[in-house]
């Protein structure tokens, strides 16, 4: 479509402006705005030249003078939303973004002239992507947000190994390469299991016309969910498996480097260097659970494009026509053959070179097993994320209620984000509430206390935690009023609706919670190692545990030294004032003991001053040395 032919759209828009916008940002009589541009790093200076040539168009009444900055699409939607007046106005983001900006008012609504561009020159997918609470936002700029696999030929040989995923992990193990799926903490990758041919679980949520949540479908906690686990675990556990989703073909020497890796179009051009025309690129395959084979799923996401709201009528008709030629047939075009992004555009997608980019042949070939990736809470990512640690501390021989009981805890947690809003709240007055520590079993309930008067630090006492504890914080008003503080500073009205801070190892803890300068809670959990004092005690201070010769510790971590003075009488270590733990034994000729035991022998060194070392061993060995004093 050209460009002249939806300029007419905006008309009866820009007329609202009066003469006087003429002089918007520039010189008088200049039409022309100063405007803020935010794309992927890859794509700069493409959209530099593509903002050149709109400018050129005769049809266009005002000059776009932009500023274009790298800001990644993955990072552009909480970019707008921590500062929408300091953001760009035209800025570009992945879809699963679209309902935090629009809940943040950080994009704006297009009209049903603009919506219906959309929806007649763009894919279904891409279109539906566009759209929160049946109501358009955003311009689709690209259809290629997915992932598919990508494989080295000279190890991976046979091509019917590749509908296989035991059999491309044993063509791994026999070449000593590793296998490259990011699946084992995220949840974007994590899903492919549970979106798998006939397994087919949902996760699927729901928007309000404010972009809040408002319920969710979710079918993981269920028997084909307890497959998709037992898949998932069976990945995370070979030896050849690897979490990542980078081009692992090349690695730093003495690491080993991937025969596969399943990953998106964004690193097509850096493998296709590496291996050149050994690059091959194939759709997921199949895993298998008992008798049975699944084909993996994945997800189909977007990149799109949305226009900051604007409260100068005009200056917001010249940004939507700026996106809309930005999002248009032309411009997909040419970012596909710059950087080979997938266009979302029906006429470019039927284009011989579009269809012929094997990458994207791949990526197309694997949507037909993919979800199409609707609009999720924050705190989904974050929750599904721990389905693949979870399942891996699981047994080779656990029962089909173990991979359920991680699927209930899941399911608990999605419940609870449902009952909320799906987000993290950071607008507490925390000096009305009272806050404790506490444990999922319900062991712990500590009391944290204020630390100085700034109202923005608190901290417990000494706690003591059991293995794998899952802790969170708990935040209760004298009304009974309560919410709980997760893992990530999230805050929730339900604690199922946050992640625990998992402690590994028991042990004494100090937990400590400091509120930032934007009121985000940060939580932090600090072992208490209790530091041992080390004495010499003996007949020279009346074996008094007490009143010893104290050890001073050196620059070398576990080497103390005292200084004494010997009066050819019997002496002992003794550890924190006590008798409860000493060390004793005999010296040698080289007045040393490598030995020394507990309850052991006395000491002996003739009269004099002598320098003791003791050399604390992190196996828990201990060795005594002495020396005398020289002047």
């Amino acid at each position: 479509m050209k460009f002249k032919k939806f300029l007419s759209l905006f008309l009866g828009v820009a007329a609202l402006g009066s003469l006087a916008a003429c002089n918007k940002g520039g010189d008088q009589g200049e039409k022309k705005f100063d405007i803020k541009v935010w794309v992927g790093e890859s794509v700069v200076d493409l959209t530099k030249t593509q903002i050149d040539n709109y400018n050129k168009l005769e049809t266009t009444e005002y000059k776009i003078n932009a500023t274009v900055d790298a800001v990644s699409e993955s990072k552009a939607g909480s970019t707008v939303i921590e500062d929408v007046d300091q953001a760009a106005d035209i800025y570009c983001f992945a879809q699963d973004q679209l309902a935090r900006l629009v809940e943040a008012t950080g994009v704006a609504q297009l009209g049903q002239a603009a919506s219906k561009f959309v929806e007649d020159n763009n894919d279904a997918g891409s279109v539906a992507a566009s759209k929160v609470g049946g109501k358009t936002y955003a311009y689709p700029i690209s259809s290629d947000n997915g992932y598919f696999m990508f494989y080295d030929k000279r190890v991976i040989t046979d091509e019917s190994h590749l509908q296989s995923l035991d059999l491309l992990l044993a063509d791994c193990q026999a070449a000593g390469k590793n296998f490259s799926f990011e699946c084992e903490e995220n949840a974007w990758y994590t899903a492919a299991f549970f979106f798998a041919e006939n397994i087919d679980c949902e996760s699927t949520w729901t928007t309000n016309a404010d972009g809040t949540f408002a319920a969710a479908t979710d079918t993981f906690n269920s028997d084909n969910g307890v497959i998709a686990l037992k898949g998932l675990r069976k990945l995370l556990k070979n030896p050849r498996f690897i979490s990542s989703a980078a081009n692992d073909f090349t690695v730093a020497e003495g690491e080993t480097s991937s025969a596969v890796v399943v990953s998106g179009t964004w690193i097509s051009d850096a493998v296709q260097k590496t291996l050149g025309d050994n690059m091959g690129v194939a759709p997921l395959p199949k895993f298998t659970v008992g008798d049975r084979s699944y084909q993996l799923g994945s997800f189909a996401g977007y990149k799109l494009m949305g226009v900051k709201p604007q409260k100068d009528a005009v200056k917001a008709a010249e940004l939507h026509k700026l996106a809309q030629y930005l999002s248009g047939e032309a411009c997909q075009k040419e970012r596909f053959n710059a950087v080979q992004w997938g266009p979302s555009n029906k006429v470019d997608q039927a284009l011989d070179a579009v269809k012929a980019n094997k990458p994207l042949a791949a990526l197309a070939k694997q949507s037909a097993y993919a979800v199409p990736q609707g609009q999720y809470p924050d705190l989904w990512w974050d929750i599904a994320g721990t389905l693949g640690p979870s399942v891996k501390e699981l047994a080779d021989d656990a029962t089909d209620a173990q991979y359920k009981a991680i699927l209930e805890d899941y399911n608990r947690s999605i419940n609870a984000i449902a009952s909320t809003d799906g987000k993290r709240h950071t607008d507490l007055k925390w000096a009305d509430y009272a806050l404790t520590v506490v444990t999922d079993d319900g062991d712990i309930s500590a009391p944290l206390a204020a630390v100085g008067d700034t109202g923005k630090k608190f901290a417990t006492d000494s706690i003591t935690l059991a293995d794998n504890a899952k802790i969170r914080i708990k935040a209760e008003k004298t009304d009974g009023t309560t919410v709980m503080i997760g893992k990530k500073g999230d805050i929730q009205t339900s604690q199922h609706a946050i992640l625990p801070i998992v402690v590994a190892k028991g042990g004494n803890y100090k937990v400590e919670l400091e509120i930032d300068d934007n009121n985000n809670a940060v939580i932090k959990v600090t072992e208490i190692v209790d530091k041992v004092v080390y004495s010499l005690v003996g007949n020279f201070n009346g074996w008094n545990e007490k009143q010893g010769t104290y050890f001073v510790e050196t620059e070398t971590p576990g080497t103390f030294t005292a200084e004494f003075t010997a009066d050819g009488q019997g002496w002992k270590i003794v550890f924190n004032n006590s008798w409860a733990q000493n060390l004793g034994g005999v010296l040698d000729g080289n007045l040393t003991c490598n030995n020394p035991v507990q309850d052991g022998d006395n000491f002996v060194l003739p009269a004099g001053t002598y320098i003791v070392t003791l050399v604390v061993g992190t196996d828990g060995t201990y060795t005594i040395s002495c020396a005398v004093k020289t002047a």
